[in-house]
């Protein structure tokens, strides 16, 4: 019989992206990430890193990639003390942070239509012996720079206040209209995303609405969609839906994380 004795199972991942494409023939199938990290129920460091470039043929390419998964407990002199015998494991605060970087991301099916120098994701999480909450704050070291759709560069603003302070479930569904909340009390869908503007001359075709962007016979890109539970968090950087002339869907720097303590 398993020892049930209470303790936390840790939880966090992350992935730089992965996808699938739908079409032409025969090229069609799965995109694979070149970089992802997660973590056992244990804790600990789950850390991936591509340093030179690559070429997911052919599809995209990518200078370099990396991704972090790491969670601890907070007090590492109770966690010794832990490792005794002498305090029980739910008397300890808990912390997980993962992030997905990637680097000089080229659309390379379709040259030049979509690229940028820099995409990072970031969550930190953590679980407080007070039972008040599941706290979990977006990284500071989230960002997107260069980047540039047909050549016309876009600029993303995160808003970084509102998802640094906005921690908990209750906080993050408080911020929100009530007509964005959907029929769900228990998940909601937001982005961390202020404003889309183009940086200079404005794309002569795409149109942006809200955190998307849609670009007529290439696509839509979907840009910081985070869905949230009281328990969970789950960050994807940019999403694209394309549509012409290749069926691709893809999700770049997924991070993921929530954590729990088992027996409830």
């Amino acid at each position: 019989m398993t020892d049930v004795s209470r303790r936390f199972v840790f939880h966090g991942a992350a992935s730089a992206l992965s996808g699938r494409v739908y079409r032409p023939r025969p090229i069609a199938g799965v995109i694979a990430s070149p970089a992802a990290s997660a973590l056992t129920v244990a804790g600990g460091l789950s850390r991936a890193d591509v340093t030179k470039r690559l070429r997911i043929a052919p599809w995209l390419t990518i200078g370099g990639a990396s991704t972090v998964a790491e969670g601890g407990f907070d007090d590492l002199k109770q966690a010794v003390e832990m490792s005794w015998h002498r305090v029980k494991e739910d008397t300890l605060a808990t912390s997980t942070k993962v992030s997905a970087t990637i680097t000089d991301f080229d659309l390379t099916l379709d040259p030049n239509r979509l690229t940028a120098t820099l995409l990072r994701a970031a969550l930190e999480g953590s679980h407080p012996t007070d039972k008040s909450g599941t706290p979990v704050r977006l990284g500071r070291a989230t960002d997107v720079k260069g980047l540039q759709i047909d050549g016309y560069p876009l600029t993303v603003v995160i808003d970084r206040e509102r998802f640094e302070a906005a921690d908990t479930f209750d906080k993050l569904v408080a911020g929100e209209p009530r007509s964005a909340r959907g029929a769900s009390s228990s998940i909601i869908l937001t982005s961390i995303i202020r404003e889309l503007k183009w940086t200079k001359k404005a794309h002569p075709t795409a149109t942006i609405t809200g955190n998307v962007v849609d670009v007529p016979e290439f696509g839509r890109l979907f840009f910081g969609e985070l869905l949230a539970t009281a328990e969970a968090r789950r960050l994807t950087l940019l999403r694209l839906e394309l549509g012409s002339p290749t069926g691709i869907g893809l999700g770049l720097n997924d991070v993921h994380t929530d954590g729990s303590w088992y027996p409830p």
